[in-house]
């Protein structure tokens, strides 16, 4: 049993802490939150012991196996200083933070491998995350020529104040940091992104059209979308508050979807021209990769794909119907 410190309780922290409590090769040591925040509560009413003193907090980074920092963007820097003097601890951030943290960010579809044994990764942000997983199956199975990404974006997590004003939207001047971001799992893809805040908290919409090198048709991409772990295709389902309601319906926990939806009626192959339309639920959707990236750095786990299963059933993922690994994965990129 791995033991997991969590540093931040916050909307990524309390999601991987009870990510890692479900695996049954992972426990939770302990939950580092600032002292007097709403979060000391709610990690105690979870039942996680919590650490609120830095004294407290060097303790159980020397007694966990793993630290996984969750806290807001830019704030590791804070926190460099203490990473710095325990070098042989692994430590995982998340991507509000910077490729050269540890020099290798993380996909568990993308580059698995590239994690084993090292002690300083970072796993790619929400978006990139999404965008990754659906280049991956559209580049093994017919390789990707050039791809660009249209990205309209949640303006804050839900209970957050927003950054966009009301009843404007925000573009990204040039390339946005996705398509750069999915390069540090994919090295090479010929994507370009960009993408605008919306007000809305529900999910990042995603809008991708890319020219194939080998012949791709609608059928052959919707049977291998729907064997793929962590998407799921429907139909049906006509706007982001809709889709919320049908995971909280199906009684996922906070509503969560850590898969990518892609909508049926706007997937379309013809040829060598593809395109596609999906959401991505920002608040969930690096957890499972999270929990991948703590098997690759401790060699708990050298198959990709084992691990990914396993991490989805112990979440309790759409794992039916899903092929580890999908079709397509074995092909060298």
């Amino acid at each position: 049993m791995i033991g997991v410190a969590v540093i931040g309780y916050g909307v990524i922290g309390r999601r991987v802490a009870d990510a890692v409590r479900a695996q049954p090769d992972m426990w939770v040591m302990g939950v580092a939150c600032r002292p007097g925040s709403h979060s000391v509560r709610d990690a105690r009413e979870q039942g996680y012991v919590v650490f609120s003193s830095s004294c407290q907090l060097l303790d159980l980074m020397d007694s966990c196996d793993v630290v996984l920092d969750c806290t807001p963007g830019g704030t590791v820097a804070g926190r460099m200083e203490l990473y710095q003097s325990r070098p042989e601890k692994p430590v995982i951030v998340q991507g509000g933070e910077n490729h050269t943290f540890g020099g290798v960010s993380f996909n568990a579809f993308a580059n698995y491998a590239a994690a084993i044994g090292r002690r300083r990764v970072r796993v790619i942000s929400c978006s990139s995350t999404g965008l990754t997983r659906f280049l991956f199956v559209l580049d093994r199975l017919f390789g990707v020529e050039h791809a660009f990404a249209a990205l309209i974006r949640r303006s804050a997590d839900p209970g957050k104040t927003s950054k966009t004003p009301f009843a404007a939207m925000t573009p990204s001047s040039g390339q946005s940091h996705h398509g750069p971001d999915v390069r540090t799992v994919l090295p090479g893809m010929p994507v370009f992104s960009f993408s605008a805040d919306a007000c809305t908290t529900l999910g990042h919409v995603i809008t991708v059209t890319a020219r194939t090198r080998a012949p791709a048709w609608t059928e052959d991409l919707r049977e291998a979308l729907r064997r793929t772990p962590r998407i799921i295709l429907a139909a049906g389902i006509p706007d982001t508050a809709t889709l919320a309601e049908w995971f909280a319906e199906h009684g996922r926990p906070r509503g969560d979807h850590p898969e990518i939806y892609v909508w049926d009626e706007g997937l379309r192959a013809d040829g060598h021209q593809v395109s596609a339309t999906f959401c991505v639920h920002m608040e969930s959707i690096t957890i499972p990769e999270t929990v991948d990236c703590i098997r690759a750095m401790l060699g708990m786990e050298a198959d990709a794909w084992a691990s990914i299963r396993r991490t989805d059933v112990a979440m309790k993922l759409e794992c039916t119907d899903k092929s580890y690994p999908p079709p397509g994965a074995e092909i060298p990129p």
